[in-house]
C-alpha cells in the first residue's frame, strides 16, 4: 500500500570498509537534505545521482521504521517497503514481586551487520514503554541495583503487557574488626570494580547489556555500628579496601558473581604511634 507523506533522503559512502556515511547536503541536489516527501501514490523522482556507487536512500514515515537501501544506480526503478512501528508496555519487579523503580532497560535487534537499541527507564511503579519498535525478535535487558534480567522476546507473537522479573542482585557485606575482634565503627570502605575486561566474569555481564568505563567504578561506605557496610549491584573481579583512624589500611581482592551473596570479614591492625616533639635552634620546645 502506498505512503503518502513518507520522506525520502540520499546518503553517500565515505568508507564502505567501515560503514560511514554522510547525508547529501542541498547545496548537492536540491530538496534532499530535509527530505524529498513523496506523492500521494508514494512515488518520488530525484535526480543528481553519482556514478561511483556510492548512493544510497533512506525513506522514513510517522508509524514506521527506516529502511535503507545503498547502491543504488541512476535510471533505476525501485519499490522501498516501510514496516509498521508499535509500542511496546510493560513492568519491572524485584525479586519480591515489588514493582521496581528506577530500572534500567535496553531494549535490541540485530539487523544484518547493525545492532538497534532503544534505552529506557522505569518510572516509580516499575512502568516502561517503548516505541518505534519493529516486529522482529529482540533482547531485553534490565538493571540496577535491584537486580538484573535478560529475556528473549519474539514481538512477532507478543500480544499486551509484558511482566519483567528481576534475579537478586549481588550482595557484598565488609566486617571491619580490630585484632581483638571488635566491630570499628565508622571505619571507611571502599569496593573497586574492574574493567569488565579484567573479569572472569566479562562475557555474562556483557550479555545483560551492561558497560563500565575504562578505569571500572568505586562505591564507598562508612561502617555502622556493627561495623558493617554492604554493597549492592556489583560483580566481577573486585578490590575491598578498609581503613580507620588508628588502623592500618587493609586490602584484599574477591571474585563475586552477577547473583552472589558474600559476607566477608577484615581485620585492622592498630597503627604505631609517634610522638614528635619540635624545638628550636635555642633548644626549647616550638
Amino acid at each position: 500500500k502506498p505512503i503518502a507523506g513518507a520522506r525520502i533522503k540520499l546518503f553517500r559512502h565515505t568508507d564502505r570498509n567501515l560503514g560511514r556515511i554522510f547525508w547529501v547536503s542541498e547545496s548537492d541536489i536540491q530538496g534532499v537534505m530535509d527530505g524529498l516527501e513523496v506523492g500521494p501514490d508514494g512515488s518520488f523522482q530525484m535526480s543528481g545521482l553519482s556514478s561511483d556507487g556510492k548512493d544510497g536512500i533512506a525513506a522514513e514515515a510517522p508509524g514506521y521504521s527506516q529502511a535503507r537501501l545503498a547502491d543504488i544506480q541512476a535510471g533505476s526503478g525501485l519499490v522501498i517497503t516501510l514496516n509498521k512501528t508499535f509500542s511496546l508496555t510493560g513492568r519491572v519487579f524485584d525479586a519480591n514481586g515489588q514493582p521496581a523503580p528506577m530500572v534500567y532497560l535496553k531494549f535490541n535487534h540485530a539487523s544484518g551487520t547493525l545492532t538497534i537499541n532503544r534505552l529506557t527507564q522505569s518510572d516509580a511503579d516499575g512502568r516502561f514503554e517503548f516505541d518505534d519498535l519493529e516486529k522482529h525478535r529482540w533482547q531485553l535487558h534490565a538493571s540496577s541495583p535491584l537486580g538484573r534480567a535478560s529475556i528473549d522476546l519474539d514481538l512477532r507473537d507478543l500480544d499486551g503487557e509484558i511482566e519483567v522479573q528481576l534475579q537478586a542482585a549481588s550482595k557484598l557485606s565488609v566486617r571491619v574488626v580490630n585484632s581483638a575482634g571488635n566491630s570499628i565503627e565508622d571505619a571507611k570502605v571502599s569496593v573497586h570494580e574492574h574493567p569488565i575486561e579484567d573479569s572472569n566474569n566479562a562475557s555474562n555481564m556483557r550479555s545483560l547489556g551492561i558497560s563500565f568505563e575504562k578505569e571500572g567504578i568505586e562505591v564507598k561506605q562508612d561502617t555502622d555500628e556493627n561495623g558493617i557496610a554492604a554493597f549492592l549491584g556489583l560483580s566481577g573481579a573486585l578490590t575491598v579496601t578498609a581503613g580507620g583512624k588508628g588502623f592500618i589500611d587493609k586490602k584484599e581482592k574477591i571474585q563475586l558473581d552477577v547473583d552472589a551473596q558474600k559476607e566477608m570479614t577484615m581485620v585492622l591492625e592498630q597503627g604505631a604511634t609517634l610522638s614528635v616533639e619540635l624545638r628550636g635552634v635555642d633548644g626549647l620546645p616550638i
